[in-house]
């Protein structure tokens, strides 16, 4: 049986209790997807090469020798996990 949170407690339960759950999970994943497509998907194609490729500049810390991506940032990307619609093999 599903788990419900506060939000079926605030609706006092019952059939009204679980609709307001499953659409506050509903809403929480239509949230996911716009942020996954303005973080991630949006910019990387306005960088993408004419051969569907993206190149980003990387920079060399003098400081600490780290390296550091920009334009796009390519290790701001979802992690291995978190990647359910695939970003990371595009």
């Amino acid at each position: 049986p599903p788990r419900f949170g506060a939000a079926y407690e605030a609706f006092h339960g019952g059939e009204v209790g679980e609709r307001a759950c499953r659409a506050l999970d509903s809403l929480c994943a239509a949230n996911a997807i716009e942020t996954m497509l303005s973080t991630f998907i949006m910019p990387l194609q306005e960088f993408a090469s004419p051969g569907s490729r993206i190149h980003c500049s990387l920079n060399l810390n003098t400081e600490t020798g780290r390296l550091s991506a920009r334009a796009p940032n390519l290790q701001n990307q979802p992690a291995l996990e978190k990647d359910k619609y695939r970003v990371r093999d595009a």
